[in-house]
């Protein structure tokens, strides 16, 4: 099957190239480095980061009280460093939930300890953790953009639904309580773990609702951003169920003579996976168990075969799935376990792409290499480069050889010509998928779009005002001798085009047309005007004018917005010439702001006065004057941020604790004029 796609935008090409894998061949169990104490949660970012806890679970198998600890790895597991945990703690971190790569939670199982926070929480991806003040035995936590929840084993506490992060817990749930499963940021299970029923929440766990369901379960597995949970219980025989309707209804789908360990993970709709310890089944079953089929038929992994309470962690990639999984006494092991078997490989790329481009511009674009590989083989991109044609060159400062991504890129950058005229190049890859080096060639076709491109230049023109005054600015531009505008002139019924500015600056206020044109449309919308003019009278000139840009300035400092012309056509009966506008320092337009007019130091400074200077949370005010004065605050970029009115004879506190550090300016005005003065907010 050959599979290509391209998109295509105004100056943008973006080939997809797909390697097409077909039989992917599975590895071995990889034993990773222990650590000194039980394994019992885990949590992984990608196939290399990720975060485990230490400790062993209250009531498994033999177990003691173990020294608490969370241990993070950037390269996979090779190595494991230490994080910054509060001590005291013997136990187990129960689970870990991330909500990006910064924050997260840890839910702590205290026993045979002298602390007994329940709740950790990182905000520097887990280097350091901080206890939060919450007591008891959780066993679960989970973060929405609603809520904070926490389940809990002691039946006496309960676990409850946090709504300021962390700071305080309503206690709703009855019974104790083991895991949290969301399909999505609103719809959610916790499962009970003895004396309780299920819970279901539909707001992101801010209320919730009990469910008829008593079986014990130390996971939960939802298939994201649908309404299907699986979930695989703690009893003899275990029973792999199923939910279609967010938990409302269950449909058993296999059952085993054997406990596992009711964790269970789930990739997709039909790939599952549980573990099962050796002292509770016959060795052929022990490990990861996986089902291919949505839970109906299980094949064994091998793997860990001695392990208490513990939470492993599955991670989709191309063809299959990262499993991590740990054993007894902090054994660590991954498998990278792929779906099908084999390894073909196939590179199939569209022949011929085309780049059009509507400005004279340099225009960066990418060919975009799309790779999906089986097995541990890394797709590399050996070479790049381009024949054909100057006006498409690789832009790319990536040195080679490197490895290819899954969704990889070459970058190359296209500069038009200045006139209508068809590139050709061909784009030339040497790259390795696995096997002997292959090669491709990519036919890239450019051009400038439209019916013929006029040159045109930008007439150096600055306008400037004061404060409270309009800029006129004439926009006049130089068309290149390529086409003979006074030949062209009596044919010409329409000229049409788009001038942007910054509108923090300045704002639009009006627009002429040149003498001997009328305005047949005029649309402004927010710092763009399209305009459009006619022909009644006009006389060519060099450098044409193309009208009048009325502006009025929005702040009261020295400052400047540049103006561009983003298009130009001119329409004859017969044609439309659509422009190809260059601006540099040389050939550009602006408008300036000259600040305050006549701004005069006078007595009013003894009559108004504010301090300290710089200030932290409060600006001090003294009026001394025999009226009340209006004062404005305006940030760096012109913008009110506060107004108040200040009593003659009193002194007016401004709280500006909420403003971000930087400069500002007060401003007020009286008879003597306009006064504005600058200061510093520092924290």
């Amino acid at each position: 099957m050959l599979l290509s796609r391209i998109c295509r935008n105004t100056g943008l090409l973006t080939v997809v190239l797909l390697n097409i894998p077909s039989l992917c061949v599975a590895q071995n169990w990889q034993q990773l480095p222990s650590l000194p104490t039980l394994i019992n949660s885990s949590f992984f970012f990608d196939t290399t980061s990720g975060l485990i806890g230490t400790g062993a679970t209250y009531g498994a198998p033999n177990s003691q009280p173990e020294p608490i600890s969370i241990f993070r790895t950037t390269n996979g597991g090779q190595s494991w460093q230490p994080t910054n945990v509060p001590t005291g703690y013997m136990g187990s971190v129960s689970s870990i939930f991330m909500t990006d790569r910064e924050n997260g939670w840890a839910s702590i199982l205290p026993w045979g300890s002298t602390k007994n926070q329940r709740l950790w929480h990182t905000t520097d991806g887990g280097l350091f953790w901080s206890e939060m003040p919450t007591s008891g035995m959780g066993t679960c936590v989970y973060q929405t953009s609603k809520a904070l929840i926490l389940t809990e084993l002691d039946d006496g506490i309960t676990g409850g639904v946090s709504l300021d992060r962390g700071l305080s817990f309503s206690r709703i749930f009855p019974g104790a309580t083991n895991s949290i499963g969301f399909l999505n940021d609103t719809d959610g299970l916790i499962t009970v773990f003895r004396n309780g029923p299920w819970e279901r929440t539909t707001n992101g766990g801010v209320t919730w609702d009990q469910l008829p369901l008593q079986q014990e379960s130390w996971g939960i597995g939802p298939v994201k951003g649908t309404s299907t949970y699986y979930c695989a219980g703690e009893a003899v025989p275990t029973l792999v169920t199923k939910s279609t309707d967010k938990g409302s209804t269950w449909q058993e789908l296999h059952s085993f003579n054997f406990e596992t360990s009711g964790d269970i993970r789930v990739v997709d709709s039909l790939h599952l996976y549980v573990q099962v310890n050796k002292n509770l089944a016959p060795n052929s079953t022990t490990g990861v168990l996986r089902s291919t089929d949505g839970g109906i038929t299980w094949t064994n992994l091998g793997g860990p075969q001695n392990f208490n309470d513990s939470r492993f962690f599955v991670l989709p990639i191309e063809c299959g799935a990262m499993v991590y999984a740990f054993d007894t006494r902090g054994g660590a092991f991954k498998l990278y376990d792929y779906y099908d078997g084999g390894s073909g490989r196939a590179l199939v790329v569209n022949s011929t792409n085309i780049i059009k481009a509507s400005s004279c511009d340099p225009i960066d674009t990418s060919v975009i290499l799309g790779v999906l590989t089986c097995g541990t083989d890394h797709p590399t991109l050996d070479s790049a480069w381009i024949e054909g044609s100057s006006a498409l060159q690789l832009h790319d400062n990536r040195p080679l050889p490197r490895y290819l991504s899954a969704i990889d890129s070459i970058n190359l950058q296209y500069i038009p010509p200045t006139a209508t005229s068809i590139d050709t190049a061909h784009l030339h890859i040497k790259y390795h998928l696995g096997g002997a080096q292959e090669d491709t060639s990519i036919t890239l076709i450019s051009q400038l779009s439209g019916s013929g491109h006029t040159p045109v230049s930008l007439h150096r023109q600055i306008a400037s005002s004061y404060y409270g005054k309009p800029d006129s600015l004439q926009m006049v531009v130089d068309i290149g001798p390529s086409i003979n505008l006074d030949s062209l002139w009596p044919y010409i019924q329409e000229i049409s085009g788009t001038y942007n500015f910054d509108s923090s600056i300045v704002k639009y206020a009006g627009y002429f047309p040149p003498s001997g044109w009328y305005i047949s449309s005029i649309t402004p919308h927010g710092d763009e005007v399209d305009f459009a003019i006619q022909d009644l009278s006009s006389t060519p000139t060099h450098p044409t004018n193309l009208g009048t840009a009325v502006f009025l300035p929005k702040t009261q400092y020295l400052t400047a917005s540049n103006v561009n012309l983003l298009r130009l056509s001119i329409r004859t009966a017969d044609n439309t010439y659509t422009s190809c506008i260059s601006n540099n320092e040389d050939q550009h337009w602006a408008v300036k702001v000259l600040g305050l007019e006549d701004v005069k130091p006078s007595e009013v400074l003894n009559e108004l006065s504010f301090y300290p200077n710089p200030t932290q949370n409060e600006l001090f005010v003294k009026n001394s004057s025999e009226l009340p004065v209006a004062v404005e605050i305006h940030d760096a970029l012109g913008r009110l941020v506060t107004r108040v009115t200040v009593i003659t004879t009193d002194l007016t506190s401004i709280d500006v604790r909420l403003l971000s550090p930087g400069a500002y300016f007060i401003n007020w005005s009286d008879s003597a004029g306009i006064h504005s003065r600058k200061f510093d907010i520092i924290r």
